[in-house]
């Protein structure tokens, strides 16, 4: 994966519809400790943080890129706030001391970061990470990110004339990074590329990314791993929605991200 070349434009792109980001908070009991797999500068924490749903929980943001966990400390709150690290085992292994205390409840956020997972990743890893998130014992995981399903996306009419004539070069540049068989002019990819346009200062980052790349299997998986499906809600973004009218002159009248939310299984 290409690096983030503009960290500012990066994160100030991720802080967009941060109540949309935050549809959680109404659908879980009082958390105790909250990790967030994949926070970059940590503004959904802070956030959680300034508005206290819960009280007092623990809250601990993980990002692997070591920039966005310095850029995370250096907005730290006073008084207080989010802790960061950029190690996966240490994050995991105090979600799991969290979780196997009885009385706490615990939850594992994903925003926005599975389908970068996914892109980068074979099967076999992927299949790897949910056995050592469902290890931690982790009452809650929950889900937000762009996801594809082909029983739900019925376009209305064909989006590549106008992209083409908006953004042309970065269509051209788009439709050379597809696979053999794929094309700007079917629904999926003229949709993922409607998502992708405005990230322009990333470009070559984000064009190696595949937005719709988690399986549409995921909820059955994450149930196999010992969780029971609580919400899996495809939807449309209104913010993205506008932006894409606005720009570009097409409505888009299908799910392009899903909210997820999972519980751990009694056994």
């Amino acid at each position: 994966m290409a690096p983030i070349q503009n960290h500012d434009t990066y994160c100030g792109a991720m802080q967009g519809s941060l109540a949309q980001k935050l549809f959680f908070v109404e659908h879980l009991p009082k958390l105790d400790y909250l990790l967030d797999y994949g926070c970059a500068d940590g503004h959904l924490l802070r956030a959680l943080y300034r508005n206290n749903p819960w009280g007092n929980p623990v809250l601990v943001g993980f990002d692997q890129d070591e920039q966005m966990i310095e850029r995370a400390e250096a907005a730290a709150l006073v008084g207080g706030g989010p802790l960061f690290v950029s190690n996966e085992a240490h994050a995991l292994s105090n979600l799991t001391l969290a979780s196997k205390k009885g009385a706490l409840t615990s939850a594992v956020l994903l925003s926005s970061v599975l389908h970068e997972m996914y892109s980068q990743s074979a099967d076999w890893k992927m299949t790897g990470f949910w056995k050592r998130l469902a290890a931690t014992s982790v009452e809650y995981i929950i889900i937000r990110d762009m996801f594809w399903d082909e029983r739900e996306a019925k376009p209305r009419r064909q989006f590549a004339p106008a992209i083409e004539r908006n953004y042309p070069k970065e269509a051209a540049d788009f439709d050379l990074m597809l696979s053999c068989g794929q094309s700007i002019d079917q629904a999926k990819y003229a949709t993922e590329f409607l998502l992708k346009y405005p990230y322009q200062e990333n470009w070559n980052r984000e064009l190696l990314e595949d937005y719709f790349s988690i399986p549409v299997s995921l909820p059955a998986r994450i149930q196999d791993a010992g969780y029971e499906l609580v919400m899996w809600k495809p939807h449309c973004v209104p913010f993205i929605q506008e932006r894409i009218k606005r720009d570009v002159g097409v409505e888009l009248s299908y799910p392009t991200h899903v909210h997820g939310i999972f519980k751990r299984r009694i056994v």
